[in-house]
């Protein structure tokens, strides 16, 4: 059976521990195009999780990708692979 092409597979298990060290933080703006440089949050150090939507260092979030990818019906990571 294929393996559903998720987040997970595009991000190392060490990535959002090292991108919780940073500072600031990126994020879209309203109208979809602008980069956007916001402070850290403490939570978001407390936790260890970066929310879906924003990324450090201008790494784009995978689930952007995947996303963008399903539009195209590419789903599964033997589909990207060919």
């Amino acid at each position: 059976m294929p393996e559903k092409l998720t987040r997970a597979c595009l991000v190392s298990a060490d990535v959002d521990k090292v991108a919780i060290s940073k500072e600031t933080m990126y994020t879209v703006g309203e109208d979809g195009e602008t980069i956007i440089e916001v402070p850290m949050p403490e939570s978001i150090k407390e936790t260890g999780t970066i929310p879906e939507g924003y990324a450090v260092e201008y790494y784009l979030d995978p689930a952007t990708v995947v996303t963008s990818l399903a539009r195209l019906k590419i789903t599964t990571v033997e589909s990207v692979l060919l």
